[in-house]
C-alpha cells in the first residue's frame, strides 16, 4: 500500500477505531481533556460493549500529547504498552461504521510487543506515518494484543449484519482511544 492510501486507511476518521474489545479491553489507556463524539453503528456498539467488560491482562495506549482530536494531515503518534509479550494490531472504527486494519501493514509487518516496552507507532526511524484524514468526525480506535498462536482472526470475527464481533477469550486483550477528525 502507498502512503497516500496507507493515509487515507489510517485516518479514516483520524485513525479512529479499533475493537476495543479483546476480552473487554475497558480501559482507554490515556485520558484526554478534549470531548470527542461518538459513532452509533453495530462494530462501534459492539466495541463500547466489550470494552465495558474486564479484560485479562492490561493493554494501554494513548496518543502523544494526550489528544484525541486532530486536523485533517496532522501525524499521529500513539504509544502502546501491554502487560505480555505478543503482537500487536490496530483496527480503527470510523463514525460511519466502518471497521479497518491499520495496523500491522504493508509498510510494517513486524507486529511483535514486548511486555512492558512502549511500542510506539509509528515505530521510530520509519519511512511513513499516520496522518489524520477523512471521514471527519468521531472515530474509535482499538489496540488488540494477541498472545501464542492466536491471531486476530481468532479475536475477531465479522458478520452481515455486524461488522465487528469480538470473540471472547484469555489469549487476547484489548484497549480503546476514542479521536475526532477535523477540518
Amino acid at each position: 500500500m502507498n502512503q497516500p492510501n496507507l493515509r487515507r486507511a489510517l485516518l479514516r476518521s483520524a485513525l479512529a477505531a479499533g475493537l476495543a474489545t479483546l476480552a473487554g479491553c475497558g480501559a482507554t489507556g490515556g485520558a484526554t481533556t478534549e470531548a470527542v463524539g461518538t459513532g452509533g453503528g453495530a462494530s462501534w456498539r459492539e466495541v463500547e460493549r466489550i470494552a465495558s467488560a474486564g479484560r485479562s491482562f492490561a493493554v494501554n495506549a494513548k496518543f502523544a500529547g494526550a489528544r484525541s482530536r486532530f486536523r485533517i494531515g496532522e501525524p499521529i503518534n500513539m504509544d502502546i504498552t501491554s502487560a505480555q509479550s505478543g503482537r500487536l494490531w490496530v483496527l480503527q472504527v470510523t463514525s460511519d461504521d466502518k471497521v479497518d486494519q491499520l495496523f500491522p501493514n504493508a509498510n510494517f509487518r513486524d507486529n511483535a510487543i514486548t511486555a512492558g516496552r512502549v511500542f510506539a507507532l509509528p515505530p521510530a526511524g520509519v519511512k511513513w506515518d499516520f496522518a489524520a484524514g477523512e471521514p471527519i468526525g468521531p472515530s474509535r480506535v482499538m489496540f488488540i494484543v494477541t498472545t501464542g498462536t492466536t491471531t486476530l482472526k481468532d479475536a475477531v470475527a465479522t458478520t452481515p449484519t455486524l461488522r465487528l464481533l469480538l470473540q471472547p477469550d484469555s489469549r487476547w486483550s484489548a484497549t480503546s482511544l476514542n479521536m475526532e477528525v477535523t477540518r
